[in-house]
């Protein structure tokens, strides 16, 4: 999956705009997710501030996206 995520720091305005290459590994037998690497610029990062936007991404996220855990679930949501 290829994503484009602009981060701006408000109070010093620092904006940056990362294009990311994620690759989502998953168990065929179970068909759940074994390893996510999110790869910015085509790196992992190498700086304090990209390492504290991946931070902050791991954490919000998650809070914000959740996946049904069956089929059930997913009809619950509409999605089928």
């Amino acid at each position: 999956m290829d994503m484009k995520t602009r981060y701006v720091t408000k109070g010093i305005s620092k904006e940056q705009t990362i294009e990311s290459k994620i690759n989502i590994f998953y168990d065929k037998d179970t068909g759940k997710i074994t390893k996510v690497q999110d790869k910015w610029d085509g790196n992992l990062p190498d700086s304090s501030f990209k390492n504290a936007m991946r931070n902050l991404n791991s954490v919000s996220v998650p809070k914000m996206v959740s996946v049904p855990k069956n089929d059930e679930e997913d009809a619950k949501r509409g999605n089928q």
